[in-house]
C-alpha cells in the first residue's frame, strides 16, 4: 500500500516537473502564415510570406516569426518546433 502511494507521488512529481520544463521552454500551440510586403532599393515592392509560430509560456503567448519565403507552399511544408529554443 505504501509502495503504491509512493509510486503515484513520484509519478505526480515527474508530471509537474515536465510541465514546468515545457512551459519554461515554450510549447507550440499553433501557427499562421501571413503575406507581407517590403520595398526594395529600386523602389519596387516585393511580397514575402512569413510563418508565425505561437508558443505558450509561463509569461503568456509568444509569437515567433520563424521563416520567410517567396512561395506559400514552401512555408506550408515547414513545421514549427514542438518546443521553442
Amino acid at each position: 500500500m505504501k509502495m503504491r502511494r509512493a509510486l503515484w507521488a513520484l509519478l505526480g512529481l515527474a508530471v509537474v516537473i515536465f510541465a514546468g520544463y515545457a512551459l519554461n521552454r515554450g510549447v507550440l500551440i499553433g501557427s499562421e502564415i501571413h503575406r507581407g510586403s517590403t520595398t526594395l532599393q529600386d523602389g519596387a515592392t516585393a511580397y514575402l510570406w512569413r510563418k508565425h509560430c505561437r508558443y505558450l509560456r509561463f509569461t503568456g503567448i509568444n509569437d515567433d516569426a520563424s521563416l520567410e519565403g517567396k512561395e506559400r507552399e514552401e512555408l506550408d511544408n515547414y513545421r514549427c518546433r514542438i518546443f521553442d529554443r
